[in-house]
């Protein structure tokens, strides 16, 4: 009988000593996972309902306008003739008399010229586009309260007014019709509203040209003034129109 060899069994281990046996793959770290309830998984039964869309801001009311130019002006005159200007040009509004008193694009040195003039306890508004200018106002007189926005946007609370300075009427985008129409109702009996420019007609032509996106108009000649007085109870009592100073009082008196 012959026997088999089977060399494949006797020669060949069928397990391999320790020391030949390969390093252990070190244990790799899985991700750790977040575990969400399934209540987090579940859309809500009533879905929040989606808001209108917002009404877009026009870029030119977010960036603040460089009124520098109207102060820039003043420096045009000598000191003593500009201080003699803007005395009298206060002096025509009777702030001395005055309980209340409303000043519209006027530059951080004229209020602080009307609230000097202002008596004790007297309230002083100042109405002006620019934060920049208003916080100069703010500076020089705290006690001075100043509204951010158009002429016609002042609250009612801080009127009625006993004078009113318009200090810049080509920069306040609307016609003088409109302005005196929106101050009826904000002036006490005898106000006086004061439309003003110290430079004058030449100086403002020539900020027109450099600055046709801020000053839209040209001072009122006098028979525009007269008419627009009369058609709302107004009564002009001064006009004075130089080619370097421009100055034009108007009375209230109620129908």
């Amino acid at each position: 009988m012959t026997q088999l060899s089977i060399p494949s069994l006797i020669h060949k281990p069928l397990l391999k000593p320790p020391s030949l046996l390969p390093p252990p793959t070190p244990k790799q770290s899985l991700p750790k996972r977040i575990l969400l309830s399934p209540s987090l998984l579940l859309l809500p039964q009533n879905p929040p309902r989606r808001l209108n869309p917002i009404k877009a801001i026009p870029i030119e009311d977010i960036i603040e306008k460089d009124y520098s130019f109207i102060a820039a002006a003043e420096s045009l005159d000598p000191p003593d003739e500009l201080s003699d200007k803007l005395h009298r040009i206060v002096s025509a509004g009777g702030v001395d008399r005055s309980s209340a008193v409303l000043v519209s694009l006027g530059t951080e040195g004229f209020v602080d010229r009307v609230a000097a003039a202002a008596p004790p306890g007297g309230l002083v508004v100042a109405v002006h586009a620019s934060l920049m200018v208003l916080a100069g106002v703010k500076e020089r007189r705290d006690e001075v309260r100043c509204w951010q926005g158009e002429l016609l946007e002042v609250p009612e609370r801080f009127g009625p007014f006993d004078a009113v300075f318009l200090c810049f009427l080509p920069g306040m985008s609307m016609p003088l019709d409109r302005v005196l129409e929106a101050l009826i109702g904000r002036c006490s009996e005898g106000a006086r509203i004061v439309i003003s420019y110290a430079q004058g007609r030449n100086v403002i032509k020539q900020q027109k040209q450099q600055f046709p996106d801020m000053v839209t108009s040209d001072l009122p000649d006098r028979s525009t003034i007269e008419k627009a007085a009369a058609d709302h109870s107004f009564r002009v009592s001064e006009f004075v129109d130089d080619p370097t100073f421009y100055l034009a009082v108007l009375q209230y008196h109620k129908g």
